[in-house]
């Protein structure tokens, strides 16, 4: 073997043991300092997605302002926005524990420009379908409800609350006739608001199966009777994720 390779290779795995050594120490490295002065560059992926989608997002709202001609582009600004904003929140889940991230801090912070971006989209004219405007509105309430600091109108996550809301009843979804022979078995998975006041709000689609599935699912959610959780003696609104698992054979 090349003596030049030889070296090469006891570089690398020097590397490597001193940098099991600091692990297991709870010795971390410090980050390199950016490159410019007041350059920031993102920590994870997902934080560039927001950093483009909230891009995306204000050059729609300049091409919404100048209107007529720009319309058009500026829905499609607007459209690519809001696919980062759903990629961030399809990607993030609450924690389970106090002790995971993302926190609620994280989720406020890259969504906090989502719920304008909705707005400006719908305003144009886009979302498709009736369903899919509505998905458009849950996402944006949720969003809403990360970004809300009054305890009194705030959806907590299972971890910051004294007792979580209880299911009582959880009706199951009727899969359409015209599905059968389509799709053998899947799964839906939503996420939604048990509020404080009994009732199942802005039920939004993570992960579904098509052939009408998740329509009928979001509908059956909304039958959902359960007890609100309760955070300093009194009831609160909860974010839950819900899944429902099917098959047509």
């Amino acid at each position: 073997m090349p003596r030049t390779l030889i070296l090469l290779l006891v570089a690398v795995l020097s590397a490597g043991r001193a940098a099991t050594a600091r692990e297991q120490s709870g010795v971390r490295t410090p980050l390199a300092p950016a490159a410019r002065e007041g350059e920031v560059k993102p920590r994870l992926s997902v934080d560039a997605d927001t950093l483009e989608a909230e891009q995306s997002c204000a050059r729609g709202e300049a091409l919404a302002a100048a209107g007529g001609a720009e319309a058009s582009a500026a829905r499609e600004a607007y459209g690519r926005a809001l696919k980062l904003y759903l990629a961030v929140f399809n990607r993030e889940r609450p924690p389970a524990s106090a002790g995971r991230t993302p926190s609620r801090e994280l989720m406020r912070e890259r969504l906090k420009r989502a719920p304008q971006c909705i707005e400006g989209y719908l305003r144009l004219g886009g979302g498709g379908s009736a369903f899919e405007r509505s998905q458009l509105e849950a996402f944006r309430g949720q969003a809403l409800l990360f970004a809300e600091t009054d305890e009194a109108r705030m959806a907590f996550l299972g971890s910051e609350l004294d007792e979580r809301a209880r299911i009582i009843y959880k009706p199951e979804p009727n899969f359409p006739e015209a599905a059968r022979g389509m799709v053998s078995r899947g799964s839906v998975r939503l996420r939604a608001v048990l509020d404080a006041d009994g009732t199942v709000k802005h039920i939004f689609v993570l992960k579904g199966t098509p052939y009408g599935f998740p329509e009928l699912c979001v509908d059956a959610a909304r039958g959902i009777k359960f007890t609100p959780a309760v955070r300093n003696g009194r009831p609160v609104s909860q974010f839950i994720t819900l899944e429902y698992h099917f098959h047509t054979y």
